[in-house]
């Protein structure tokens, strides 16, 4: 009948033309699976690069933080050094007016210095590098040791003078420290010195070395150990005996 068909219900229209987009629930399953997925790849990656990064500032951290060691040189490199500074000693102290020069391929400076003391006036002997110090990279500090005696010749003009100095002591054959200040020579191999030699107070010495023995304990006359060993050593060290 027309007017029951003009009476029903008519049912809403559904999909694009209704004015509604419908989803399956499988897209929105897939939808819900790629978002989970990606908040997981973005969790990892975050540790990742968190991880990567801690681990680049572990490995810089000591060559940033650590203080850069001071270069000792081997036992061999402070024989040069040493020598160098005997020489300069031995020549400065035979040095004086006039001879200069003779001390300049030692210490170059000294083309602008003139001594006072007359050439020759003592004499040293027995000169030997009690202590070579390495300050720095091409520098060294080194003490020599050396016994100085008055040339005869010096003795004979002083005279009287000797005479009355008679009461104070003797400095005469003395044993006497100088220090050296020493560097690498910058266009050859060898080594100038940068100032004349200081004489300085003799170094200080450790203490001595304690052996850890015990108390000794004689041996006994009637043991036939001690006995052998007695009269072997004394033939073997003092030729007594057998």
């Amino acid at each position: 009948m027309p007017g029951g068909d003009q009476g029903a219900a008519k049912k809403p229209e559904t999909g694009a033309a209704g004015g509604w987009v419908t989803v399956s629930s499988g897209a929105l399953a897939n939808l819900s699976t790629m978002l989970r997925w990606g908040a997981w790849l973005l969790l990892v990656l975050g540790v990742l690069l968190s991880t990567t990064a801690h681990l680049r500032l572990s490995a810089e951290a000591p060559r940033t933080a650590q203080p850069p060691a001071k270069a000792t040189p081997a036992s061999g490199e402070a024989v040069g050094p040493g020598g160098f500074a005997v020489l300069y000693v031995a020549a400065y102290l035979e040095a004086g007016r006039g001879t200069e020069a003779a001390l300049a391929r030692y210490f170059p400076n000294m083309r602008n210095i003139r001594l006072e003391a007359k050439a020759g006036a003592q004499h040293a002997e027995q000169l030997a590098a009690v202590q070579v110090e390495h300050v720095s990279t091409g520098y060294w500090s080194v003490t020599v040791a050396g016994r100085v005696t008055a040339a005869p010749s010096a003795t004979e003009e002083r005279g009287e003078e000797q005479a009355k100095d008679k009461d104070e002591p003797d400095q005469a054959g003395t044993l006497r420290y100088f220090q050296v200040p020493v560097r690498t020579a910058a266009d050859t191999d060898g080594y100038v010195a940068t100032a004349l030699p200081a004489e300085v107070g003799a170094p200080e010495t450790g203490d001595g070395v304690e052996l850890n023995y015990g108390s000794p304990v004689p041996g006994d006359a009637k043991d036939e150990t001690a006995a052998t060993t007695a009269r072997f050593f004394s033939a073997y060290l003092a030729g007594a005996g057998e």
